[in-house]
């Protein structure tokens, strides 16, 4: 081996070896600097850090001896501080010009020693404090630059001292803190360019703290807080611009507080929210911009909330929802623009409500609906322009619904309805022959 090379691999071995812990011996990395001790405390003396500063010790109870610091121009990281139960010490610090990071302390009990922050220039992460049970050390906070992160803290409670906090250039998580109640204390939020998400808080009762944000840019995702019983609090919002998640929310009942919520960028997805009774608040909605998802709602008895519901740019998909009796709730939607599937809901007795639709833009599907009896609902459709499966609909009766239907763009399978006379599915497919269907046909195991 060339002897340069040996020694650039040499080098390299010491580097990989020193790792951060050897790094930080001179405690003056090139991005900053690095606390893991009493002794490293005396050292930093300025009133700023031009790079990142990283406290990361299983010594330090307090960080006094950093009095003195009023900036820090990167990240500012306190991490697996086993010890660490304050944060005196930092209480002239006013501005981090990077991320402030607070994750995996045991033993901190509360954020007070932050009281001065007035600005993040980047993100606000507090993740997996086990002992912390406010923020309201953070009462000076107004602008965050990234997103805020409040995540797997046990014993979090309330969010209180974030009142003043009203732009966030990210998203917002609140995601897995057991304990929390409220999320009194985001009241200043108006908008979020980013996502909100709202999840697996298994105390969260109310959303109460979001009474003033109107606008949403990637999403709403609101899953498994399971003793979450309406979503009251959400009364300003009108716009989300992506996707809308209501997923998962054992005891939610009525989804009271997105009434004024008229246009959903992307998808609208409601699903296994097992005491979900209505969709009511969901009236102000006219267009969703990708597909409607209702799945698996075990005790929803209809569609009613959707009344001013017109245009679905995506998929419609109704799948799975064991009491559905009607679909009577979507009596404007006069379009689809992907597949429409109507699958296993095993109370469905009409499909009135799809009256409008003329034109399916996708697929046509009709499967597993052991209760349905006709397809009158559907008295309007001429075109499919993708395949028409109906299956597996233990008492339809009649197809007379599709009277008026002119054209389908794919297959035609008529398969499994044992008390629909093989006779109207045989005159069905006829009838669209003659006006030019050349596509595969499948007919079987109907009545004879």
């Amino acid at each position: 081996m060339d002897h340069r090379a040996l020694v650039a691999l040499l080098i390299g071995m010491l580097c990989w070896s020193v790792g951060p812990a050897q790094a930080a011996e001179s405690n003056r990395p090139a991005e900053g600097f690095v606390i893991n001790s009493a002794a490293d405390l005396r050292t930093l003396t300025g009133r700023s850090v031009a790079g990142h500063l990283l406290v990361q010790s299983d010594q330090l109870e307090t960080l006094h001896g950093l009095e003195g610091l009023e900036y820090i121009g990167g990240d500012l990281s306190i991490e697996h501080c086993d010890s660490l139960q304050s944060l005196a010490g930092l209480h002239h610090v006013k501005r981090i010009g990077g991320s402030l990071r607070i994750r995996r302390n045991p033993q901190l009990v509360d954020l007070e020693g932050l009281r001065s922050i007035e600005e993040l220039g980047s993100s606000l992460i507090i993740e997996r404090n086990d002992a912390l049970v406010d923020l309201k050390g953070l009462r000076r906070i107004s602008r965050v630059g990234g997103s805020l992160r409040i995540q797997f803290n046990r014993r979090l409670a309330r969010i209180e001292g974030l009142e003043r906090l009203e732009a966030i250039e990210g998203q917002v998580l609140v995601v897995g803190n057991g304990s929390l109640e409220s999320l009194v204390g985001l009241e200043g939020i108006k908008r979020l360019k980013g996502g909100l998400a709202i999840e697996r808080n298994r105390a969260l009762q109310a959303l109460g703290g979001l009474r003033r944000l109107e606008d949403v840019g990637d999403f709403l995702r609101i899953k498994r807080n399971r003793a979450l019983v309406e979503l009251a609090g959400l009364e300003q919002l009108e716009r989300v611009a992506g996707n809308v998640l209501v997923i998962g929310n054992a005891r939610l009942e009525r989804l009271t507080g997105l009434g004024n919520l008229s246009q959903i960028g992307g998808s609208l997805r409601v699903e296994q929210n097992d005491a979900l009774v209505s969709l009511a608040g969901l009236a102000g909605c006219e267009s969703i911009g990708g597909d409607l998802l209702i799945q698996a709602n075990s005790v929803l008895p209809d569609l009613e909330g959707l009344a001013r519901l017109a245009r679905i740019e995506g998929l419609l998909l109704i799948i799975g929802n064991s009491e559905l009796q009607s679909l009577a709730g979507l009596h404007r939607l006069d379009y689809v623009g992907g597949d429409l599937l109507v699958v296993d809901n095993g109370a469905l007795l009409s499909l009135e409500g799809l009256h409008r639709l003329s034109r399916i833009r996708g697929v046509l599907s009709i499967f597993g609906n052991s209760a349905l009896t006709d397809l009158i609902g559907l008295r309007e459709l001429r075109t499919i322009e993708g395949h028409l499966f109906i299956q597996f609909n233990e008492k339809l009766q009649s197809i007379a619904g599709l009277a008026t239907l002119e054209r389908v763009g794919g297959r035609l399978a008529i398969r499994a309805n044992r008390n629909l006379p093989s006779s109207a599915a045989q005159a069905l497919a006829e009838r669209l022959s003659a006006g030019g269907f050349t596509g595969e046909i499948q007919i079987e195991a109907n009545q004879p």
